[in-house]
């Protein structure tokens, strides 16, 4: 039985679990989807909190994260970039300029570090567990997919655009659930779904039933918002603190961005970094395998993590190559285990 069970593997999700690796506990995160960062790639991706002065979670949470935003990244070697804008409110009277400095990232260069640095750590990641149903029994929470479950002391509902679902399957009815059509100028529409809560505020904290949690109705400010979240939701459970926790994550080597030495000698360690798969994108064969043992499943998620497969090409050349990698890498995964 783990100690905390985490729904879902969004920016929010992924926060949590790597800043509860910090204390002595046993955690898993289920995500009904096969990789991590399936909806918070939607997500808004300028860090900034300027002009929010509201007495809120929100409001306090983005304010916190943003400030903060900067050294955590550096420590997961989350690539980012700062910008500044100079500008005046609207008024009939002559007001000073003001500046916001914000900080541009990849919604999905974040996520995955958080799921990478969480693993390393010792966090198990669920993939294609759609929660179905709970179990309460005996101080235990049993959540349940249709083909899978697992028990934990304590629930983390984290689903995102899923929280509402997954919070009225525990009889929580305290927020509303929206959708809207959204019509572009091609005239393709399609629904976008969403939480919120009955005020408009985060619903963050303690659920209707003991043991449960909830941390949803995020908004496109989740990614500024998460780390703060996280920091505060981890301290309120009081676990003792770890000494071994490594807040440290390595990024991919990315090889079109060295120098021709640099080049040489990694080529001479592993040759198949001499070995040029995408070449719209200059992605190598070493660089894929990486990604796959990192947590891709499928050519999108070495998309997601590398961009092959992502040129003028648009996969044409690459694709069936990268499928063969990744489908000889997670057979050798399968034959470690």
């Amino acid at each position: 039985m783990y100690d905390i069970c985490i729904i879902g593997g969004g920016v929010a999700g992924c926060s949590i679990a790597r800043e509860l690796c910090r204390y002595q506990a046993s955690i898993v995160v289920v995500e009904a989807k096969s990789d991590v960062c399936e909806v918070s790639k939607g997500n808004c991706a300028v860090i900034e909190a300027d002009a929010i002065n509201e007495d809120t979670l929100k409001s306090r949470y983005i304010i916190l994260g943003a400030k903060t935003f900067r050294a955590y990244a550096g420590s997961l070697s989350v690539p980012f970039r700062a910008s500044s804008l100079s500008f005046s409110e609207p008024s009939h009277e002559p007001t000073p300029a003001r500046s916001l400095t914000s900080t541009v990232i990849n919604p999905y260069d974040l996520v995955f570090a958080l799921k990478e640095n969480a693993e390393a750590n010792g966090v198990n990641f669920l993939f294609d567990f759609e929660v179905k149903s709970f179990e309460f029994l005996d101080g235990s929470i049993t959540v349940r997919s249709s083909s899978d479950s697992v028990q934990a002391k304590v629930v983390i509902n984290c689903a995102g655009i899923n929280g509402g679902k997954i919070a009225r399957l525990l009889g929580d009815l305290t927020f509303l659930e929206r959708k809207q059509t959204v019509t572009q100028n091609n005239n393709l529409s399609y629904v976008y779904e969403y939480v919120e809560s009955t005020d408009g505020d985060y619903i963050v904290g303690k659920g209707k039933r003991e043991g449960i949690y909830n941390v949803i109705a995020l908004g496109t400010k989740g990614v500024t918002a998460s780390h703060a979240i996280a920091m505060s939701l981890a301290r309120s459970f009081n676990l003792p603190r770890r000494l071994d926790f490594n807040p440290v994550r390595k990024p991919i080597v990315r090889f079109k961005h060295l120098s021709i030495d640099e080049k040489n000698a990694l080529i001479s360690q592993n040759t198949a970094f001499g070995r040029v798969i995408c070449r719209c994108e200059f992605v190598t064969e070493a660089e894929i395998v990486e990604a796959v043992r990192r947590g891709a499943r499928s050519a999108d998620g070495v998309i997601k993590r590398l961009g092959a497969g992502s040129g003028k090409c648009k996969g044409y050349y690459c694709r069936s190559e990268i499928d063969k990698i990744i489908k000889r890498e997670l057979e050798r995964q399968k034959e470690d285990v």
